[in-house]
């Protein structure tokens, strides 16, 4: 199995699926090999310890140069290969791609030639909210996925780079028969995990008045207070006079 170290660097070409650029060494090494078509390759991000390795040489199984001997793999994904034509040492990948393995430019990454079994289930959780107004999301992601080889479980997909809607992401949540597959020329069942709840409503707090009436600064009078007389009172004890002046006596 062909195998390599090589110096990362991103791609300017964005909307080319998942498709690396190697340097034409890695197409002389490869046609000395025993390998699968569609040419397919595992990438891994490596961690420290490297000194032992130079980008650009070939390791095979049993050299000392091989990565398990030097190096900790990481995180792992699977692309094919657009072209032959980067720079010497280097592997070209898309962003995307990039920020799943974990890697910037200038980071070390292994590349490995893979075989890969036919995709024949797909699983997706839509990560652009825009998708979930789309009528025909089958029609848009068979056109996505026209630039892409592999499938591989928790990477993150972008495509429609440079579509009407721009560009979307999925997290490939299921793939079978295998945790990585091949989707070149297979018939593959698609699904999509459910749309999420939305979030409860935030509950909408009123300030509650406890205590006194503030004070307002504005006085009001007191008005006052009046005692009915009870039902039997008499006239005198109103100290009323319904009838002042000198009374006269007729006849």
């Amino acid at each position: 199995m062909w195998q390599d170290l090589f110096t990362l660097r991103l791609k300017q070409e964005q909307d080319k699926g998942d498709k690396i650029l190697l340097p034409v060494s890695a197409l002389e090494a490869l046609v000395k090999e025993c390998v699968d078509y569609p040419l397919l390759f595992c990438l891994s991000s490596m961690h420290d310890n490297i000194s032992n390795t130079h980008p650009g040489t070939r390791t095979h199984p049993g050299n000392n140069t091989h990565p398990g001997n030097n190096t900790h793999p990481g995180r792992k994904t699977h692309s094919g290969v657009l072209e032959f034509s980067a720079p010497e040492g280097t592997v070209l990948v898309p962003p995307w791609m990039a920020s799943n393995l974990g890697v910037q430019p200038g980071d070390i990454v292994h590349v490995a030639n893979a075989s890969l079994p036919k995709a024949s289930y797909a699983k997706f959780r839509i990560l652009t909210n825009s998708l979930w107004d789309v009528t025909d999301m089958r029609s848009l992601l068979e056109n996505g996925l026209r630039h892409h080889s592999c499938l591989t479980v928790g990477d993150v997909v972008v495509m429609g780079i440079s579509s009407r809607m721009g560009p979307f992401s999925l997290e490939v949540t299921e793939v079978l028969p295998e945790k990585a597959v091949c989707i070149i020329e297979t018939d593959c069942e698609v699904d999509f995990e459910e749309r999420p709840p939305p979030p409860p409503p935030t509950p909408l707090s009123l300030p509650v008045q406890t205590g006194s009436r503030p004070d307002t600064g504005t006085s009001h009078p007191t008005p006052p207070s009046f005692r009915a007389p009870g039902r039997f009172s008499s006239l005198r004890s109103l100290n009323t006079s319904l009838f002042p002046g000198t009374g006269h006596s007729l006849g």
